[in-house]
Parts: C-alpha cells; sequence; structure tokens
C-alpha cells in the first residue's frame, strides 16, 4: 500500500496558487444551504475520504515534521482522521501501530480497508473518549477548531495519553482575514456551513491558551511549526503571514 503525496509543484506554480488562495480568502463569500450539516458531505466537500492514499502537500508536510517524533512501536491514534492518509503516510516511514477515529462511515471504511482499528467517536460527547485505548501519541490535526470547548477534549484524552497530542489549527491573524475584517466579513474559514469553525487563535492567543494547558493539564507546547502562507515572511513575521500552526502538547513529564 503506497501513499502518495501531491506532486511539489514549481515555484511559478505555487505562487499563483498562493495568489489564488489568498484572492479567495479575501473575497470570496460561499452559498450554504439551511440543513444539517452531514459530515460525509463535509470530507466529500474537502476531497472526500474515498482517497485516502492522496496526501495534500501540507498534510505531506506535517508527516515530514512528525517522523522524527516517533518510535518503532509507538501507538498512533488520529483523532477526527477523516480516513487512512496521514496514518498510511507515517507507516510506510516507521513501523507504528495506527488507529483511526471519525464520526465519518465513509472515513471508518476506508480505515478498515487499510486494515486499521476503526474508532466511531462523536467529539461532541467527551465522555466518548473514555472508550480509547491507551497510546502514544495523538494527532488532532484540523480538529480543535470545530469544538465548543475544545479544553474538555484535551483533558479527557491526558489519561489516555504516554507521550503527547500534536495539533495543528489555522492562524486567524493571518493578513488576509485581517484585511477581510477591515472590509466588513469575518474571516473565511469554512467550506460548507459558516458554523465549521468555533474557535479561533492567533499566534499570540496560542502561546496564552498553551500556558493555561501547561499550568491547568501538564501539556507543555513544544516544537512549534508555521506553515502556508507566503514564504519566507510566514517564518519572519508568523503571525501575520503564517497561515496554520503545527505543535506537540506533551506531557509534563515526558519532553519529546
Amino acid at each position: 500500500m503506497s501513499t502518495v503525496p501531491s506532486p511539489r509543484p514549481s515555484w511559478l506554480h505555487r505562487l499563483r496558487w498562493r495568489l489564488s488562495e489568498d484572492r479567495h480568502l479575501l473575497f470570496t463569500q460561499p452559498q450554504f444551504r439551511l440543513a444539517a450539516l452531514d459530515y460525509d458531505d463535509y470530507w466529500d466537500a474537502r476531497g472526500g475520504a474515498s482517497d485516502s492514499r492522496t496526501l495534500s502537500i501540507w498534510q505531506a508536510q506535517r508527516v515530514r515534521w512528525l517522523v522524527p517524533h516517533l518510535a518503532p512501536g509507538d501507538v498512533v491514534l488520529d483523532l477526527g482522521c477523516g480516513g487512512s492518509g496521514t496514518l498510511n503516510a507515517l507507516r510506510e516511514q516507521v513501523p507504528i501501530t495506527g488507529i483511526g477515529a471519525d464520526v465519518s462511515e465513509a472515513a471508518l471504511e476506508r480505515l478498515r480497508i487499510d486494515r486499521y482499528q476503526a474508532l466511531k467517536i462523536d467529539l461532541k460527547d467527551p465522555a466518548a473518549i473514555s472508550s480509547i485505548p491507551e497510546v502514544d501519541y495523538v494527532l488532532a490535526f484540523e480538529l480543535l477548531e470545530h469544538l465548543p470547548e475544545p479544553e474538555i477534549v484535551l483533558a479527557s484524552l491526558v489519561p489516555r495519553v504516554r507521550k503527547g497530542i500534536w495539533v495543528s489549527f489555522p492562524n486567524t491573524g493571518y493578513w488576509a482575514y485581517r484585511i477581510r475584517l477591515l472590509l466588513g466579513r469575518t474571516p473565511m474559514q469554512w467550506i460548507r456551513h459558516p458554523g465549521e469553525h468555533l474557535r479561533f487563535w492567533t499566534l499570540r492567543d496560542l502561546r496564552w491558551w498553551a500556558s493555561v494547558l501547561d499550568r491547568d493539564l501538564g501539556l507543555s507546547l513544544q516544537h512549534l511549526r508555521i506553515y502556508r502562507g507566503p514564504s519566507p515572511l510566514n517564518q519572519l513575521w508568523p503571525g501575520l503571514f503564517g497561515m496554520a500552526f503545527m505543535f506537540l502538547l506533551a506531557k509534563r513529564d515526558r519532553p519529546i
């Protein structure tokens, strides 16, 4: 089984894509229907869980950053996975035990096809987390921003995690979102429904929030990475030009 990252585009293609994405973030106002959001429809709009062997350039980048921190035999739970692409890519490079958890039946079926343990977990019910096995790492990529109380979910995960929780979410302080507010619009961080994102962080908010998690949950912010956005500005001024963050919330007694 082979997981295929998207081929790395040329610098000109990346520039055109960057300008197109920022133009979308600045000016687009998608249409939506006044109906309950079907989660399988949501994943179809994001490219679908059916093709879990193709990673976007950003998913592949997260995998490259994560691999050096994994040890053979680590048990990794991909929470809200949407399919098995990330677990496939990790397992090809490090002999891990992968577990996927989602509420989408399409995502769970893809996990079973690729021979992972598949857990149906609705994170609107944090008590459901008590059913997961003990793992070394949890992956919460592009997940916490969809939850009204992500701190409750993190607190429920702490007893189930031996090493830490890897997290990624968008930077609401990104320059295009700031300009959009000046134009009288809220930040464009949704695909099917404007209620998809319920929580928002800037870089300064992230550091403050992480200090609270350290104090109350014993989770220490480590290995902060800034990605997406125009390079090299996203590294020089990450709070303004970085589109997204990836980091580890390590258990305080287990620095990685």
